[in-house]
C-alpha cells in the first residue's frame, strides 16, 4: 500500500457512497491517511470539510525518516519499522510514492474548512506538521492541540476527546 493507492481507495469509497447515499460531506484521515484524505479532496466534488488527525504536512521527509529507521528498505526493498510500539512492513515503493506527493499544494487549494488535530506530545510526527497544515490552510484551518495523546491515540480517553472535537466542529459547520 502507498499514498497513491490510499487516495484511489478513498475516491472509490466516496464514489460508492455518492451512488448509494447521495452525498459525502467530510473526509477524515489519521496519520498518513490524513495526507491521503487531503490529496483525495482535490479529486472529490462536493466535499464540505476535511479532518486530519496526527497527519504530516508533507510526505517528502517521511521516506528519509523511514529509511533511517531501517536501511534494509533501501537495500532489500522492504523492512520492518516500529511506529508507536507497533511494527509495520515498509516497502521501497512507499518511499518512492511519498516523494511524488505534494500535501502542501492540496491544502493551499482546498477551499473548504480543515480541522487539524495533533498532539503536542506526538513523538512520531512532530507538532510542527500541524502548525504547517494550519498555516497553509489559512482562515479555513482550525487547529486543535491535543495535550497528552500519542501518535496512534492508544488511550481511549484521547479517542473520546478527538471524537468530541470532530463532532462539535462538524455540528458547528452544519455537516454532522
Amino acid at each position: 500500500s502507498n499514498v497513491s493507492s490510499q487516495v484511489s481507495d478513498i475516491c472509490s469509497a466516496t464514489g460508492f457512497l455518492y451512488r448509494e447515499f447521495g452525498r459525502v460531506d467530510t473526509l477524515i484521515g489519521m496519520s498518513l491517511g490524513g495526507a491521503a484524505a487531503l490529496l483525495a479532496s482535490q479529486l472529490i466534488p462536493g466535499l464540505k470539510s476535511v479532518v486530519t488527525i496526527a497527519s504530516p504536512s508533507d510526505t517528502h521527509h517521511l521516506g528519509g525518516a523511514l529509511l533511517g529507521m531501517n536501511r534494509d528498505i533501501g537495500i532489500e526493498g522492504e523492512g520492518q519499522v516500529t511506529i508507536g510500539n507497533r511494527q509495520f512492513l515498509i516497502r521501497r515503493q512507499l518511499l518512492d510514492d511519498l516523494n511524488q506527493q505534494d500535501v502542501g499544494v492540496a491544502v493551499e487549494s482546498l477551499g473548504i474548512p480543515l480541522l487539524i488535530l495533533h498532539s503536542i506530545q506526538d513523538k512520531t510526527l512532530g507538532y510542527h506538521h500541524a502548525q504547517r497544515l494550519a498555516d497553509s490552510a489559512g482562515e479555513r484551518g482550525y487547529l486543535v492541540s491535543l495535550q497528552t495523546a500519542d501518535h496512534l491515540l492508544t488511550d481511549p480517553a484521547d479517542v473520546q476527546r478527538v471524537t468530541q472535537e470532530i463532532t462539535g466542529w462538524l455540528q458547528g459547520l452544519g455537516t454532522e
